[in-house]
Parts: C-alpha cells; sequence; structure tokens
C-alpha cells in the first residue's frame, strides 16, 4: 500500500514537471531568463520524481535512500521558498506542487 501510494506522489511530481516544462514559452513569448528559469523549475522536477522512482526500486541500498532524502529535503525547501518569493501560495498547482513535496519527503522513510 505505502508503494503504491509512493508511486502515485511520484506520478503526480512528474505530471507536475512535464506541465511546467511544456508550458514554459507560453507566458514567455521568447527566450529569456525568466523562461529559463521556469523550463529549469520544470526539469527539476522531472528528476525530483525520476530520483524517487528509482527509489521505490532499490529502497535496500542506503547510499539510494540517502541521496533521496536530502533531495527530497532540499526540494521542499526549494518549493517553500519559491513560494513565499513568488507570492504564488493560493494557485493550486501550487497547493498539489507542496502536497507532493511533503508526501514524498514522508513517504521516503
Amino acid at each position: 500500500m505505502k508503494r503504491k501510494a509512493y508511486l502515485t506522489v511520484v506520478v503526480i511530481a512528474f505530471l507536475l514537471g512535464i506541465l511546467h516544462s511544456t508550458l514554459a514559452f507560453v507566458p514567455y513569448k521568447r527566450l529569456n531568463a525568466n523562461a529559463l528559469w521556469f523550463l529549469g523549475t520544470g526539469l527539476a522536477l522531472l528528476f525530483y520524481s525520476a530520483l524517487n522512482l528509482i527509489h521505490t526500486r532499490h529502497r535496500e541500498e542506503q547510499d539510494v535512500r540517502l541521496i533521496v532524502r536530502v533531495t527530497n529535503v532540499l526540494m521542499l525547501l526549494f518549493i517553500a521558498l519559491a513560494v513565499a518569493a513568488l507570492g504564488v501560495k493560493g494557485n493550486p498547482q501550487v497547493v498539489a506542487l507542496v502536497a507532493t513535496g511533503i508526501l514524498m519527503l514522508g513517504l521516503s522513510f
């Protein structure tokens, strides 16, 4: 049951990463620093979810557990800082991302 919940959260984070990456150039019509930051955050979400997917298959390996847990803590801090700095606290995708980050961290233990 826990593995299924973990995989569900990983898929949600992956889908948010795809969405974020593909929509990077909707608000930004040309390549600039803001568009690259938007795209980079989407790519970070994709790598974040991929790393957690690896963790679901190699959970017993100590080095994998450590890397994933440190990454989950750092990503949750990044998400919290980004939400505070950008003032996007109430946006539905932000609520989903924060919930996903909290769940991903908790399920990685």
